[in-house]
């Protein structure tokens, strides 16, 4: 049986507010409190859930946010070239597709 909208919907915004709590450890206290897989996993499903159910647009797509509000703890660099992210490489393909675009 389908899960209902509303236990969609309520599974969803658990899980953005994990992740919200994730984001604020990691980049407000430098402290994360998961491992980078643990979150790119939460990711993950947030993305998948967003992308078969249209009705949670209204809530703010977790897939087109960043991370959180960098801590005033850390000092702005200049770097001679543009950081680039891997932007959720999860296997080697999706790496090689990352060298492939730099």
């Amino acid at each position: 049986m389908p899960k209902k909208e509303d236990d969609i919907t309520k599974d969803y915004l658990k899980k953005i507010k994990l992740i919200e709590q994730y984001n604020k450890f990691y980049y407000d206290q430098d402290s994360p409190s998961v491992s980078d897989q643990q979150y790119d996993d939460l990711k993950k499903k947030i993305i998948e859930l967003e992308k078969k159910n249209s009705f949670l647009k209204k809530y703010g797509l977790i897939g087109t946010k960043v991370g959180f509000k960098a801590s005033s703890k850390f000092n702005k660099i200049k770097h001679a070239k543009p950081m680039l992210s891997l932007a959720n490489a999860f296997d080697s393909i999706d790496i090689e597709d990352f060298i492939i675009k730099t």
